[in-house]
C-alpha cells in the first residue's frame, strides 16, 4: 500500500523526542544551557519532523522509512540550520551571545555534513538538503516551502569580495528544485515550482513555471515542466537573420523580453530556410530604447522557450541603433 504524507508524518512524529534530546544535547555542548528557555523548541521540533517526513516521501532511496533519513548527513545539516535559525532570530534581540552560538552551530554542522547553510538564510517549511556535500546557502538567501536542493549547489552572492551588505543572495518559490553543481547568484527571484538542471548557472530572474536546462553563457529557460517537443540548442544572428540551431521547428514565433520577462518587440520571423537541425528566419530588427538585457521568445505551436541574454541579439540591437558597430556572427551555443 501508497503511504501518503501524511501517514509519514505521524511516523516522523514517533521520533520527535529524539530529535528533542539532539537539539539539547547541542545546546548543552555549544554552551547554550541559558539560551533553552529563550527557545520555542516546540516549534523547532515540529519543524524538523515536517523536514523528515517530507524527505522521506520524495527519496526513493529512504523507501519512505524516516529512521533512514535521520541517518542522513545532509538532514543532519538542516536539523542544525533550524535551531541556528532560531539562535540567530533570538539574537537580533538578546545580543551577541546567540548569533556566535547560531554560528557555531552552522560550523559543528559543516564539519559533519559538508553542507554551509547560513544561520540567517530563511527557508520554508518541508525543505529537503539531499546529498548535501559542499552545498552553499548565503546570508540573505530565501527559500520558500517544500523546496529540494541537491549537493555541490551554490545559492550566493554575484560578485567575490566587498559584496554589498543588503539583499546580495537568491530568492526561491515555493516548490522549487536545483539540481547538483547549479550556481544560482545574486539577488534575483526563482519562481515558484521551476526546475533548475544540475551544473546550471542562473544570474537573471526567472519566472513561475520554469525549467532552466544547462548553461554556458547562453541560458535557454523553457516555461514548463512538462517534456517538451521543441529543442533549441544556441543561435547566431547576421545583419537581420537570425538561425535558431535545434531540432522539431514549425514555425516559430519571435519576441523580445526585457528584463521583467516583458514583451517589448516582435520580431516578425519569416522562415527562410528549414533543415532538421536548424532554422533560419529573417526579423525585422526594432528600435528600442536602450537596455542592457534582452531575452529571445520562441513560441511554437503552444510551446514556449526563453533563451535569456542572447550575446549576438543585444549586439545586434545595438548595431542598428549605432551603439557598437562590430562583428555579430559568432556563435552563442549552449547546451541542453
Amino acid at each position: 500500500m501508497s503511504l501518503h504524507y501524511s501517514d509519514i508524518l505521524d511516523t516522523a512524529y514517533g521520533h520527535i523526542n529524539e530529535i528533542k534530546q539532539k537539539l539539547d544535547s547541542l545546546l548543552d555542548s555549544k554552551a547554550g544551557v541559558k539560551l533553552h528557555p529563550l527557545l520555542d523548541i516546540d516549534t523547532i521540533t515540529h519543524l524538523i519532523v515536517e523536514d523528515l517526513a517530507w524527505f522521506a516521501l520524495h527519496d526513493p532511496a529512504a523507501d519512505k522509512k524516516v529512521a533512514r533519513i535521520l541517518c542522513y548527513s545532509s538532514f543532519t545539516a538542516v536539523l542544525h540550520y533550524r535551531l541556528a535559525h532560531a539562535c540567530w532570530l533570538l539574537g537580533e534581540c538578546n545580543g551577541e551571545f546567540a548569533k556566535q552560538l547560531a554560528l557555531e552551530i552552522t560550523s559543528f554542522a559543516k564539519s559533519v555534513s559538508g553542507a554551509e547553510i547560513h544561520p540567517a538564510a530563511d527557508i520554508g517549511k518541508r525543505f529537503v538538503l539531499d546529498h548535501g556535500v559542499n552545498t552553499v546557502i548565503g546570508e540573505t538567501t530565501v527559500i520558500g516551502d517544500e523546496c529540494y536542493i541537491l549537493g555541490d549547489v551554490t545559492i550566493g552572492a554575484y560578485g567575490i569580495s566587498n559584496n554589498p551588505c543588503g539583499k546580495r543572495h537568491p530568492s526561491l518559490g515555493d516548490n522549487v528544485q536545483v539540481g547538483a553543481g547549479a550556481r544560482l547568484l545574486g539577488p534575483i527571484s526563482i519562481g515558484d515550482n521551476s526546475f533548475i538542471a544540475p551544473f546550471s548557472v542562473v544570474t537573471e530572474s526567472i519566472p513561475a513555471n520554469s525549467r532552466i536546462s544547462i548553461v554556458n553563457q547562453l541560458q535557454v529557460t523553457s516555461y514548463s515542466n512538462k517534456i517538451r517537443r521543441l529543442r533549441v540548442s544556441g543561435l547566431t544572428v547576421t545583419e537581420n537573420n537570425i538561425v535558431l540551431f535545434g531540432n522539431r521547428f514549425i514555425k516559430p514565433d519571435l519576441k523580445l523580453l526585457d528584463a521583467n520577462f516583458q514583451v517589448v518587440a516582435d520580431l516578425y520571423p519569416v522562415v527562410v530556410e528549414k533543415t532538421s537541425i536548424f532554422i533560419k528566419v529573417k526579423v525585422t530588427i526594432p528600435v528600442i530604447s536602450e537596455v542592457e538585457t534582452v531575452h529571445l521568445k520562441i513560441e511554437d505551436y503552444g510551446e514556449e522557450v526563453v533563451m535569456l541574454s542572447p550575446p549576438d541579439l543585444l549586439q545586434c540591437i545595438r548595431y542598428y541603433r549605432g551603439y557598437k558597430k562590430q562583428a555579430i556572427s559568432t556563435p552563442a551555443i549552449c547546451i541542453i
